[in-house]
């Protein structure tokens, strides 16, 4: 697949711009948005995991009470 995309392309960035092929410019996209979605994913998990840490102490704190 990736011998067919060797065409050139130009990517303007915001302050610069690159020449590339088309597979280069596919698999850094790929790669970027994995990146990203596992930040999301794991900034997302901690906060669960902030939230039942919260939880646990709640219940341990009413366990005790009574």
């Amino acid at each position: 697949m990736g011998s067919q995309n060797e065409t050139l392309i130009t990517v303007n960035y915001l302050i610069a711009q690159s020449d590339m092929r088309v597979s280069t410019l596919i698999a850094v996209s790929v790669a970027l948005g994995v990146v990203i979605g596992l930040l999301m994913m794991l900034v997302s998990w901690l906060a669960l995991r902030v939230q039942l840490m919260a939880a646990r102490a709640k219940i341990r704190k009413l366990t005790k009470e009574a």
